[in-house]
């Protein structure tokens, strides 16, 4: 979707449960526009968020970090969950109900 003009859950289909975010946070210009996205997805309160990706910019990845963090109950999924080893530069979160 534009993350300039999110569409609506109306223009959706209604309700989502789940938003699954895949190798999205990379250019530090486009980090805002990607959480307001988000937030205004999941503004029903219910909705879980999958997010991947790859930490290849510092910039980028330090607003991103704040700014998810600033919407949603995070937990960062690790080693430890999965039973696999993964660089640290990649990162699966498990984000839930927008904080109030």
């Amino acid at each position: 979707c534009d993350w300039y003009d999110p569409p609506t859950l109306v223009d959706l289909g209604g309700d989502v449960d789940v938003i699954l975010v895949a190798d999205c946070i990379w250019i530090q210009e486009l980090v805002l526009p990607l959480l307001n996205t988000l937030k205004k997805l999941a503004a029903k309160g219910n909705v879980q968020v999958i997010i991947s990706y790859q930490q290849r910019g510092k910039a980028a990845h330090l607003e991103f970090w704040n700014g998810i963090h600033s919407i949603f109950s995070v937990r960062g999924v690790d080693k430890v969950d999965t039973g696999s080893r993964k660089p640290d530069c990649l990162h699966l979160l498990e984000c839930h109900s927008p904080c109030r």
